[in-house]
């Protein structure tokens, strides 16, 4: 009897002692606003965390740039003040500047050539975003960065006369479109629609959802049809937090959050072309490019590029793309 009151007081005092289970609340940040057909399966990505985590990972979602721009996101997660984020090129370059290489003007033609090297080079870059203190979970690809404007684009001379949105915080990208002659503005993404309206910038490089979603094309009604570069993103969270969370746990917030990639995946190719079709019927117009205008446009965007090799970009990194790329163009029987 004495024994089995002891081993119940025993009990009783490994339990008091036993450090309870900690939940993580995560603050992630997006400038994907609620509205739009990108929130929808983020918001469920969080909630089948929290499900998988038996509430040990719960978050708050900050969409529509509330946090900031995905620069101002970037600085908060190193501060400790957000602890993920679902973020576009423009916030990955500020933690690996090489992921650039994939996304410098005219370097890519098609979805299938990004799946490509994101199928090659994604485990490297990983790793090395991982180095910097943040961990991968997903890539999201976002469509196709093309130039809605108030006049109607399609040659390269016809942008310079016109004064374009860049990302502030960004001197490499305006002194190349300065040195191609061409008026850059460097500006916070969530200052964009004010921007246009008060006529500080004329145009904006952007993906169809987004000028559908932000509502930029009622001021910027002129689309130019080129493909000027992929505008992709992923999920990312603080290793901090990251290597807090049980293996068990982290395994399945991966797949959840590759799951949701490849549902996003799906759906930005309907939606980049549906968002046009949309934007078409409430006055967008949409300007083809001619294969003259291709070919100045082509040129324009590989004379830029030496300001971004070494001050941005890695000659290395940039080597290993470009063979990369000769890869794929040979095994889909273009060379």
């Amino acid at each position: 009897m004495k024994r089995n009151i002891a081993g119940l007081f025993a009990l009783v005092a490994l339990s008091a002692n036993a450090a309870p289970v900690q939940a993580e609340v995560l603050k992630l940040a997006t400038l994907i606003p609620t509205g739009s057909s990108w929130y929808g399966p983020i918001r469920d990505m969080t909630e089948e965390w929290r499900k998988a985590s038996n509430g040990r990972v719960t978050v708050k979602i900050y969409p529509g740039g509330i946090a900031g721009d995905d620069p101002e996101v970037v600085r908060k997660m190193r501060i400790g003040q957000l602890q993920a984020a679902t973020i576009t090129t423009e916030g990955l370059r500020r933690i690996l500047p090489d992921i650039m290489a994939l996304h410098l003007p005219m370097m890519l033609r098609s979805t299938d050539e990004l799946d490509f090297l994101r199928e090659h080079l994604g485990d490297e870059l990983k790793r090395r975003i991982q180095a910097k203190g943040y961990m991968v979970l997903n890539w999201i690809n976002a469509g196709w960065v093309r130039f809605f404007c108030k006049k109607p684009v399609v040659y390269p001379n016809d942008l310079k006369s016109l004064k374009i949105f860049t990302w502030s915080g960004d001197p490499v990208f305006v002194k190349a479109w300065r040195d191609g002659g061409f008026q850059p503005v460097p500006l916070s993404a969530t200052d964009i629609l004010g921007a246009l309206q008060s006529g500080l910038i004329d145009c904006v490089p952007t993906v169809s959802i987004a000028a559908l979603s932000y509502q930029w094309f009622g001021v910027a009604p002129h689309m130019t049809d080129l493909k000027w570069a992929p505008f992709t993103g992923a999920t990312v969270i603080s290793m901090r937090v990251w290597n807090k969370l049980p293996k068990a746990t982290r395994e399945r917030m991966l797949a959840i959050a590759e799951k949701t990639s490849k549902v996003l995946k799906n759906r930005v190719r309907a939606l980049d072309r549906d968002s046009i079709k949309a934007m078409q019927q409430y006055g967008l117009k949409v300007h083809e490019v001619p294969s003259d205008a291709m070919v100045a446009w082509d040129k324009t965007a590989r004379s830029a590029y030496p300001a971004f090799t070494d001050s941005v970009v890695s000659r290395e990194f940039l080597r290993k793309v470009e063979k990369t790329r000769r890869r794929f163009n040979v095994e889909a029987g273009k060379n």
